[in-house]
């Protein structure tokens, strides 16, 4: 990288190693990312939220928790792939926008830290390796309701992913009791993990 550069064609040249257009993003005066949230998901940052995402799962929910050795690497990679796809496929038809992506990420974390402020058993926790891609589900719902002024209705989503609605509405309201229907990401948390995810 030139040593002349301006620090904020740094940060745009950081983001275009990555494969990221930089016009999606924006920096603040304390050089952390601003994304413009009204855009699509392209694919490098549905990869890097998947990536991220897998990573805090494998340190806060138990069992799908850490194995020791070079299966441990693999595994992870495994996860943020489904991850992935999931996401790719609610962008591709529910045309996922950044900041509902970034927001669905701060949901799921949320989720994990209140099961392990509850101390809830293993079996217990609303968040484990049998229920992961509801949750993730779920919290694309929300965060599609939370940011958007029209969002899609929930029948699409039971659709989309061959649920009955009766338990897609119980699952939205158990996340909702879960996160004392707290579902919008702050302006901060939004930055710093924009920010993290960006560092992957």
């Amino acid at each position: 990288m030139p040593t002349n550069m301006k620090e904020s064609e740094v940060k745009s040249h950081n983001i275009i190693s990555l494969g990221v257009d930089p016009s999606q993003f924006e920096f603040s005066t304390d050089g952390l990312v601003v994304f413009d949230r009204n855009t699509s998901c392209s694919e490098k940052l549905i990869s890097l939220v998947s990536r991220h995402l897998a990573r805090f799962l494998k340190l806060h929910v138990p069992d799908i928790g850490t194995v020791n050795g070079p299966q441990d690497q693999i595994r992870t990679e495994q996860l943020a792939q489904k991850i992935a796809y999931l996401f790719a496929f609610i962008s591709k038809f529910a045309y996922l926008q950044a900041g509902e992506l970034i927001n669905t990420t701060i949901l799921v974390q949320r989720l994990v830290k209140r099961d392990e402020e509850d101390q809830l058993p293993n079996d217990r926790r609303v968040v484990s390796s049998s229920s992961i891609g509801t949750v993730l589900m779920c919290a694309c719902l929300l965060s599609n309701k939370a940011c958007r002024d029209i969002p899609i209705r929930s029948k699409w989503w039971a659709n989309a992913f061959d649920m009955p609605l009766g338990v897609l509405n119980a699952s939205e309201g158990v996340f909702l009791d879960r996160l004392r229907w707290g579902v919008h990401g702050t302006e901060e948390e939004l930055t710093i993990l924009g920010t993290e995810i960006m560092m992957l």
